[in-house]
């Protein structure tokens, strides 16, 4: 088994790299708060944000999506994994 290579992002930590990997899509409505590589996969840990979208209509909130891991297209080689958790 192959120990990963955690790294926390630094308070300084741009999103252009990102920026180049996700969809402005993804961005919009996650924030990247960690990620973790090894030889065979990149995992990317990203926090749903926590906002209404604009409109005038009536929002019940019923909570955000359970934990879940998206596997993304290969980078360099290796398997991507977007793991989406709630604050």
């Amino acid at each position: 088994m192959e120990l990963k290579q955690f790294i926390s992002l630094p308070k300084n930590f741009s999103m252009d790299l990102i920026s180049l990997i996700l969809p402005q899509e993804v961005l919009d409505d996650f924030t990247l708060i960690r990620f973790e590589e090894s030889s065979e996969q990149v995992d990317l840990y990203l926090d749903e944000l926590n906002f209404l979208p604009e409109g005038n209509g009536l929002y019940i909130s019923k909570g955000f999506t359970p934990y879940s891991i998206v596997q993304d297209y290969p980078l360099r080689g290796r398997a991507v994994y977007l793991h989406t958790c709630t604050a």
